[in-house]
């Protein structure tokens, strides 16, 4: 809840209180994991991919422990975060880890690296092609958001308002266990909208996501961008 709230703080805190209870009733599970797959989202969002990096890399070691057959467990966001910190060698050798170690059922996690890849590079109609494959072979929100997120980025402006607007529009467990990008995603479809000129569609997005982030940790780059815009949209009309 503090996460989707923006407050970062409070829910690392929240987390390292989860971690510690683990560590005293000596108990190493799936939610062991999940805990710092949270958290390095969080320092992710925090830009400090050195913390991300290092709590992804606890995640999928201790998903090895508990279960040695598993080889994907978060590879594909372990990808994602060493092409943002720029190691694209290493990103590129995880990615095809993933590929190796999976069927053909799964093969929209390897899509997915390989977008998430090539868009840190800016190679971005290559980056599409791949989110376009892996969104088209299954409906999760990850796919699409990312695929949306490109679309704005390569200035596709009508194709990210529908893919943000197709994200915005579910309310599964995914989209609840990524409660960073289920915020975002209104912040980012405003910018959709106000390079679109929708202004009104965009104040509206804006507004939406600055209510869910009011109490949000001082300075983060996206609440005071959102608010500059909004001020100007509103000044505007």
């Amino acid at each position: 809840i503090p996460a989707y709230q923006g407050r970062f703080h409070h829910a690392l805190q929240v987390l390292d209180d989860g971690l510690a209870a683990d560590r005293i009733e000596q108990t190493e599970s799936q939610w062991s994991a999940q805990k710092h797959l949270s958290k390095a989202l969080i320092y992710e969002e925090k830009n400090n991919l050195s913390l991300a990096l290092r709590e992804m890399e606890t995640y999928i070691e201790i998903y090895g422990r508990i279960d040695p057959e598993e080889k994907v467990a978060g590879r594909p966001t372990y990808a994602r975060l060493l092409a943002l910190n720029k190691e694209f060698a290493k990103a590129s050798q995880v990615a095809e880890a993933v590929k190796s170690a999976i069927d053909t059922s799964q093969i929209f996690m390897y899509w997915y690296a390989l977008g998430c890849i090539e868009l840190a590079k800016g190679t971005l109609e290559t980056s599409l092609a791949e989110f376009q494959k892996a969104a088209h072979a299954v409906p999760d929100f990850a796919q699409h958001y990312m695929l949306a997120s490109a679309y704005l980025e390569a200035g596709k402006l009508g194709e990210s308002v529908t893919e943000f607007e197709k994200v915005l529009s579910r309310y599964d467990s995914e989209r609840a266990s990524l409660p960073i990008w289920a915020v975002k995603a209104h912040y980012l479809l405003g910018l959709a909208y106000e390079k679109s000129g929708w202004t009104k569609k965009a104040i509206e997005k804006y507004e939406e996501f600055l209510d869910i982030w009011k109490d949000a940790d001082p300075g983060l780059k996206d609440v005071e961008d959102a608010k500059m815009r909004l001020a100007r949209l509103k000044a505007k009309s």
